[in-house]
């Protein structure tokens, strides 16, 4: 039956007689009558106590109602689920889930056994931002990235600095361009947080943590590609002025270059064996960096992408699939360490996806073309020999 929206509908509220626990049902039952209904933690059978519907449900129930019919639910004041049809619609559950984040509350709809689900459940306090920690690893990565560039690459100090200032900005639009996109969609985030390595590049790039899932598919999309597009267009402008600015050596050259360094060496017309400027390099790096981002594997920025793309079942099928091929690949070309990406991707990424809160409503035409984006630079930024 549908629910109207002044919340109005058979509910009663149950309890079991053995443990105690209780919540609310539809049902027509009346105050005393033990029921069919059994209690999920003990199994013992349930007995109805009362029908006086609480303040939270009503509400609840008054919302959804302005959309779908509510055909079933179980709810306590945490956690609540009700099985509607049709399922809501993307611009209804947007707001829904706007109203409900006012009273401490988020919401998620699924499909289950052919059904429509929506869950409402208790949202997480946010966790203060660390912007002290950002900041003092933004100047540790900044003082890594300059080292290696001075005593592991360059050797000078002008050249340490210029590659160090082109390696933190590339990262810094990165993970600005998800904070931007997350906030856009209402997503709290951390600040970023930079991770120096002692290693030949001083650095293992920078993360974010979300703190509240993505609302829809849609949203997904595009806070998964905003950092990687964001990285790419700064990588082919710093790449492209180093190359101008780089001097040809006598032998040597990269032995895996990106296609699009490839291209854009081509387009220049440099030889293949160059004393790279730091600008170059790091941009180089970059591109390297946003083809491994952008693998559609578990919850990278392309995992993020294929899993509102392909769904649930698809995207955890290309993740099992493409792990085996990076293992295998691995040991075809032993001088690639595809095979460590593959074992790690295959171990850390065992679950499927979560996805959106919303992983009902089909992804816009916007997000398709924001995917499509991606595979662009994913192919541009896949390795090649040395041509």
């Amino acid at each position: 039956m549908r629910v109207k929206e002044d919340g109005e509908t058979p509910c009663a509220r149950f309890e079991c007689p053995r443990c105690h626990h209780s919540d609310y049902r539809m049902s027509t039952a009346s105050p005393g009558e033990e029921t069919r209904e059994r209690c999920p933690r003990c199994g013992a059978l349930l007995t109805v106590t009362g029908r006086a519907i609480p303040g939270w449900l009503s509400f609840v129930l008054g919302e959804i109602g302005k959309c779908c019919e509510v055909e079933d639910f179980v709810a306590r004041e945490d956690r609540m689920e009700f099985e509607v049809c049709p399922a809501p619609s993307k611009s209804f559950f947007l707001r829904f889930l706007k109203k409900l984040r006012e009273r401490g509350y988020i919401c998620a709809v699924r499909t289950v056994d052919g059904s429509s689900r929506l869950y409402v459940v208790r949202a997480q306090r946010p966790q203060r931002g660390r912007l002290s920690l950002s900041f003092g690893l933004l100047a540790a990565t900044a003082l890594s990235t300059f080292l290696a560039g001075r005593y592991l690459l360059f050797g000078s100090t002008s050249m340490g600095i210029l590659f160090s200032f082109a390696i933190i900005s590339m990262l810094g639009a990165h993970e600005l361009a998800h904070m931007l996109a997350a906030r856009k969609h209402g997503i709290r985030t951390s600040p970023p947080f930079f991770i120096p390595f002692p290693s030949a590049l001083g650095t293992m790039g920078a993360i974010i943590e979300m703190r509240d899932p993505p609302p829809s598919r849609d949203a997904m999309v595009e806070v998964g590609s905003a950092g990687p597009i964001a990285g790419f267009i700064l990588a082919v402008v710093f790449l492209t002025a180093g190359l101008i600015i780089s001097s040809p050596a006598e032998e040597g050259g990269l032995y895996l270059s990106p296609l699009l360094f490839v291209f854009l060496r081509r387009l220049l017309g440099l030889p293949q064996s160059l004393n790279l400027h730091p600008f170059a390099y790091a941009g180089w790096v970059m591109l390297v960096v946003t083809m491994l981002n952008l693998m559609p594997l578990g919850q990278f920025d392309g995992g993020h992408v294929a899993r509102a793309v392909l769904g649930p079942e698809g995207h955890f099928r290309l993740t099992r699939s493409l792990s085996l091929f990076l293992f295998l690949t691995g040991f075809v070309f032993p001088e690639l360490p595809f095979w460590v990406w593959g074992f790690l991707a295959f171990v850390l990424f065992s679950r499927e996806h979560p996805g959106p809160l919303d992983d009902v409503s089909p992804i816009g035409r916007a997000a398709k073309v924001r995917a499509a984006l991606c595979l662009l630079i994913f192919i541009l930024c896949l390795p090649t020999p040395g041509w």
